[in-house]
């Protein structure tokens, strides 16, 4: 299979000489953008690191702090174990841990070659997902969390609430961030594992460094699951309160948002109804068509 998908990579279509026509902002925003990303990191060792990994986080920082959102942050020790919690936003009843990652769909996964989308989603959302996890599984098991972060120290507690878990990446997964989609692929990674076929064994040795750390983390993440349904005593729709958004999903999802608690109203209010479209755009415009049309019934 080919993966010469890259015609997202080109925003800019030559209309002859030297004219060139620029598509609807739409369109080609988001093709500008991994365009240059993509062309940055090889000349550029440090670029994803140093600067595409906390200039992410600083985007939906001050996203968050434009809707008057709070958010703490911080690494902890517990157990011999660290942590580090990239973002966490609390409510009366409720505790969001956002975990974030610079990871962007491979032109091999856009293609549509298995492999490479398997490993795009366990190094994006399974691993964002799995953090957020380990902030919950030690939350719950000893009911508060000291963050640390340039000396301060802040004291998360548990207090009976409830914990979300969002895995935020820079740009669209597309259907994938689905929650339908998400809870499957996330149930069905408790009973996988994954081995590369003749195809690919021994054509490529970092393939196969990849599937072994991907297993190592299933076996995380199984774990992981038998340890809080033991807490919780729950185990029934256990990955209902999992999220995978993007950084533009999140940004429309903040319109007309002010502080913690009218951000969970809007998020849990695109929460219990699907339109089967696997459209996040699409879904969210129907939800507020129909809030719309239920105000205008009432008036």
């Amino acid at each position: 299979m080919s993966t010469n998908s890259d015609f997202y990579l080109h925003p800019l279509l030559r209309h002859g000489g030297k004219r060139f026509l620029l598509l609807d902002r739409a369109v080609c925003a988001s093709a500008f953008l991994q365009s240059l990303l993509v062309r940055l990191k090889p000349v550029t060792p440090v670029f994803s690191k140093k600067i595409l990994g906390p200039g992410t986080e600083k985007i939906l920082r001050n996203a968050l702090e434009k809707h008057q959102i709070s958010a703490i942050e911080g690494t902890y020790r517990i157990d011999d174990e660290d942590g580090e919690c990239d973002l966490v936003i609390e409510t009366e009843k409720t505790v969001f841990f956002i975990e974030v990652k610079k990871k962007m769909l491979t032109p091999e996964a856009r293609s549509g070659i298995d492999i490479y989308l398997i490993l795009d989603l366990a190094e994006s959302l399974l691993q964002a997902q799995i953090q957020a996890g380990e902030h919950e599984l030690r939350l719950s098991s000893n009911q508060s969390i000291e963050l640390r972060n340039n000396g301060l120290v802040t004291l998360l507690e548990l207090k009976g609430r409830s914990v979300e878990r969002i895995a935020v990446t820079l740009l669209d997964y597309g259907s994938f961030q689905d929650r339908t989609l998400l809870k499957q692929f996330m149930e069905i990674c408790l009973s996988t594992r994954y081995s590369l076929n003749e195809q690919y064994q021994g054509s490529d040795t970092s393939l196969q460094k990849r599937f072994e750390k991907l297993n190592k983390v299933l076996e995380r993440s199984h774990q992981q699951v038998e340890k809080l349904s033991r807490i919780k005593n729950e185990s029934a729709q256990f990955f209902y309160h999992c999220w995978f958004l993007s950084i533009p999903q999140l940004l429309i999802l903040l319109d007309n948002v002010q502080g913690p608690e009218s951000f969970k109203e809007k998020l849990f209010s695109i929460r219990a109804i699907t339109f089967g479209s696997l459209d996040f755009y699409f879904e969210y415009a129907q939800m507020r068509k129909m809030q719309s049309d239920a105000l205008t019934e009432k008036s």
